[in-house]
């Protein structure tokens, strides 16, 4: 009966989205422009590396599992400024699903997600504490007269101070998804399991942004890409994932993050760039200075998307 009930409820959204709140899924919107690049399939070893600075206190290699993934279509870039705007403003028309609030000064864009049905936090246009080396800490978009707009010179931004609901909401509107680890790391490393996420598979300041040798985010696709046509998949913006790993980890304690965060970005050290590196961050919304809701969400925090997840 409740199997009946269900699949009722999902014709009902299919067909005329009144069956549930919110409405996401609408395939007569016109989707921002993405350029996504075929992954194949293959075998992977997965492992997990744990960066210098990890608060475990260690630093090497964890074999976790031995995957076999099939074929998918990745983002070339991370969601851009453009695209995220574009999102929020078409959200806007549907329901209640985009509002905007002020919540402790600080001025956010709130939410909801088919796999949370209360509100979270997307993301946070404009915050009264600073960012993460002093600077003012607010999104390239900004919100007016009942309309999102971009910050003009930050379109071809990746979008940041974005929340993993935030990542995953915008997903969901076009009938994508947020990239499992396995997915990630996959892509990341290349056709030969490189360490670094850019073409040849080393990191410098002239392949990649990070250890704030700029001090903020650049445009996507600034540097070169990995064999895979994959750009920034070390450095410029962590990227939210989907996954919930469970392993020992070299000093034999279980880890398990539920939202983590992948690949480094333009504040990370070299060792934190590695594709195998891991955050260890398990919140719906990861947050900064500040307490409650809106307690710091990062600049250095933005995502990509597939058209297809395997093997979640």
């Amino acid at each position: 009966m409740k199997r009946r009930n269900f699949l009722k409820c999902l014709e009902a959204l299919v067909l005329t989205s009144s069956c549930a709140k919110p409405d996401f899924v609408d395939i007569n919107l016109e989707r921002p422009d993405i350029k996504f690049v075929s992954i194949p399939t293959g075998e992977y070893e997965m492992r997990v590396y744990h960066p210098s600075e990890s608060s475990l206190g260690v630093t090497g290699d964890d074999i976790i599992d031995k995957v076999k993934l099939d074929s998918f279509n990745m983002g070339a870039t991370e969601i851009t400024n453009k695209q995220y705007c574009k999102f929020l403003n078409q959200g806007l028309k549907k329901r209640d699903n985009i509002k905007v609030r002020n919540i402790n000064n600080n001025l956010v864009v709130n939410g909801s997600t088919r796999e949370y049905a209360e509100e979270n936090v997307f993301l946070l246009l404009k915050s009264r504490f600073q960012g993460i080396r002093g600077e003012f800490n607010e999104s390239g978009i900004t919100y007016s007269g009942g309309k999102f707009k971009v910050i003009k010179g930050k379109e071809e931004f990746p979008v940041a101070n974005v929340s993993w609901s935030g990542a995953k909401a915008f997903a969901e509107f076009y009938g994508l998804d947020l990239p499992t680890e396995a997915q990630w790391e996959y892509a990341g490393t290349g056709k030969n399991f490189k360490a670094f996420g850019t073409k040849g598979g080393n990191l410098n300041k002239n392949n990649a942004n990070f250890g704030n040798n700029i001090g903020h985010p650049v445009k996507v696709g600034s540097y070169e890409p990995n064999d895979y046509g994959l750009y920034d998949m070390s450095g410029n913006v962590e990227e939210w994932c989907i996954n919930q790993l469970k392993h020992g980890g070299p000093t034999k304690k279980s880890i398990v993050i539920r939202h983590p965060l992948r690949g480094g970005s333009w504040l990370s050290y070299k060792d934190s760039c590695r594709i195998r590196s891991r955050k260890r961050f398990d919140y719906r919304i990861y947050v900064y200075s500040g307490s409650g809701e809106t307690a710091g969400i990062k600049n250095n925090h933005g995502f990509r998307v597939v058209t297809r997840v395997i093997n979640r």
